[in-house]
């Protein structure tokens, strides 16, 4: 049954010589289906248990080693490899000689990942013979690997390593590389060797690749991290055309749209003022702001889009467009209150409005704060808080029970810091009286809030119901003690008895205990005990 053990209890049950073989292939599910790369230094030597007395590869391979092997496999397949992995994997116990038994014993699938995990060995002619085996594969999974060893510190595997990315350098292979682009660029901080010329290579090899609409969506699949690298490339080789940046302008990722805007220079500037004109409305608050930055000459020709934004729902960007706009005989506030009259960008106007109005538009933010939309809600409740943080937190304190986790979450930041006897009381009913989502979000204000007051009920989180609530109160107290040395002064005595008096209601053995929670119990009762 998948998932019935966890990694402690498999770790205990693989390492057990009288465990029966169908408890062990149960263990080797839970690693296939959540393992990570740091398992496969406990998975890899039992390919030779000595436990299931078959020794390695002495015989065909017991079904037990090829299941390990497999799940070798899938962990890799499932987890990204970078130059840190080496860490993990560089002591795994390989000879050069085990290479062939691997080919001649496992699954070809199988063999391909143990000459993965070969090429980041410690031993260099441990690694020199998994690559030049790894290039006879022609799989487009060896490509990182390989990659990686073109930064080894053993010139024979450097060697073996360059030989085996030229026979990559195939069309076939164009979309593998171009995933593996972080890797490409990472070439360049390698200190050990320079390989400018092959990163050059490898980036004029994908350059060279017509920019169609299937190669479009190629690139869409790859990482964003890995597309911005190979878009920034794009620009600076000047093959930028505009229908390639077109394409580009309507990236998923803003990030990719944001080195285009950037770049915008290295565009015939004939391009220039609708490119800006579309970054402007862009659904990324920095492309939008950054798009504002970079106005320039264009600033007269699209005015009326600047005006747009002066109600935008991001304050930055409204900085920016009234920056923009700074010399127009205008009044913001005047504007901001006539759209808020026509419910116009309402967000945005009631924002905008907080920054530029006074108190005595404290009355019309107010109007807003049981508006239908939360977001307008919001933008009232923020409104408020900039013009009179006092009034806000009333409203603050009511907002804590909506259904909208950002406005509760808005009205935490308002509050805390600021929790009298009044707002504490009321928290406290909320607390008991309320759902999970309630619970923990009263939580979360007693631990912004901090100190001696709210410690008993911080504790009361470990007597909740909700195993959720339970593990965000370890959270918290963990917080509260990390703290307490430093911030919190001296307990007030009635606060100080309310939390001893929790503290020992609790049956321990009842608790779900692991050793940083102990930590955090054995901390929690020194502090509590240490005035005595």
């Amino acid at each position: 049954m998948k998932g019935r053990y966890d990694f402690s209890h498999c770790t205990h049950i693989l390492s057990d010589s009288t465990a029966s073989i169908e408890q062990k292939l149960q263990c080797l599910d839970t690693y296939k289906e959540k393992g990570s790369i740091h398992h496969i230094g406990f998975l890899f030597p039992l390919l030779k248990s000595k436990s299931l007395k078959v020794p390695f590869l002495s015989v065909q391979p017991s079904e037990f080693q090829v299941k390990v092997a497999n799940v070798i496999k899938h962990i890799l397949q499932r987890q990204k490899i970078t130059a840190g992995s080496y860490e993990f994997l560089r002591y795994l116990y390989i000879l050069p000689a085990d290479i062939n038994k691997y080919k001649c014993g496992f699954p070809t699938e199988s063999y391909h990942a143990l000459l993965m995990l070969a090429s980041m060995n410690c031993d260099g002619y441990v690694r020199e013979a998994a690559v030049r085996e790894l290039v006879l594969t022609k799989q487009p999974e060896a490509i990182p690997y390989i990659l990686l060893r073109l930064g080894d510190w053993v010139g024979q595997v450097r060697n073996a390593a360059n030989s085996a990315i030229q026979s990559f350098k195939e069309e076939q292979f164009a979309y593998h590389l171009l995933h593996n682009m972080s890797l490409i660029e990472w070439l360049l901080k390698v200190e050990k060797v320079k390989y400018s010329a092959i990163h050059t290579e490898l980036i004029q090899f994908l350059l060279s690749q017509e920019y169609t609409f299937e190669w479009h969506k190629k690139i869409q699949r790859i990482p964003d991290h890995a597309r911005v690298i190979y878009i920034n490339h794009l620009l600076q080789s000047g093959k930028l055309t505009p229908e390639i940046a077109h394409r580009i302008l309507t990236d998923k990722s803003h990030l990719v749209r944001l080195a285009l805007l950037k770049n915008i220079h290295l565009l015939e500037e004939s391009l220039h003022k609708d490119l800006l004109k579309a970054f402007l409305y862009d659904t990324s608050s920095e492309v939008r702001s950054t798009a504002l930055e970079r106005i320039g000459t264009f600033k007269n020709e699209l005015r009326p889009d600047i005006w747009s934004l002066i109600a935008d729902t991001s304050a930055t960007v409204q900085q920016f467009a009234r920056y923009e706009l700074k010399n127009a005989d205008v009044s913001f506030p005047q504007i901001y209150r006539q759209q808020i009259h026509r419910q116009h960008q309402l967000t945005g106007s009631l924002l905008g409005l907080s920054e530029t109005g006074t108190k005595e538009d404290i009355g019309v933010c107010e109007l807003y704060l049981q508006h239908e939309s939360s977001s307008v809600q919001l933008a009232s409740l923020i409104a408020i808080s900039k013009l009179d943080a006092q009034i806000a937190r009333k409203y603050a304190l009511q907002f804590l029970s909506h259904p909208s986790g950002k406005l509760r979450k808005r009205s935490i930041e308002i509050l805390a810091g600021y929790v009298n006897n009044d707002i504490l009381t009321y928290a406290r009913e909320l607390f008991l009286s309320g759902n999970e989502i309630y619970r923990k979000t009263i939580l979360l204000l007693f631990s912004k809030e901090g100190g001696w007051r709210v410690l008993g009920d911080l504790l009361t989180g470990l007597m909740d119901k909700d195993i959720i609530v339970q593990k965000q109160t370890w959270v918290y107290l963990d917080k509260w003690v990390r703290k307490a040395s430093t911030l919190y002064a001296v307990a007030d005595p009635v606060d100080l008895e309310r939390a001893r008096g929790i503290y020992q209601s609790f049956n321990t053995s009842k608790l779900e205990v692991t050793s940083q929670r102990e930590q955090i119990w054995e901390r929690l009762h020194f502090y509590l005990w240490r005035q005595i």
